[in-house]
């Protein structure tokens, strides 16, 4: 529903349609659906919650920087990294 270009902001409506579509077809084999959106506004968490209940969809709320929470890339690897292409970050790792 939001951050597909990685900020806080609502997605284009038919990028919206496209992905619930796809996710209920996922349910309607008889997945269990299990959203996580990255969000901090609360009137944002409050219209995710709503939709994901129209669709009986499981919402969970929480942080973009995953990363912070387990501490497997350091700070300064990360700053060293930014802006590289990912083969050249993958061959430093080795």
């Amino acid at each position: 529903m939001f951050g597909i270009g990685h900020v806080e902001r609502m997605n284009a409506q038919g990028d919206i349609d496209h992905s619930t579509g796809l996710l209920e077809e996922a349910k309607a084999a008889g997945k269990k659906i299990f959203v996580i959106e990255y969000l901090a506004n609360k009137t944002n968490i409050a219209r995710a919650w709503k939709f994901m209940r129209e669709h009986d969809f499981v919402l969970s709320v929480g942080q973009r920087d995953l990363y912070e929470l387990s501490n497997i890339v350091e700070p300064d690897a990360r700053k060293a990294e930014a802006g590289q292409p990912a083969a050249a970050a993958a061959k430093r790792a080795n």
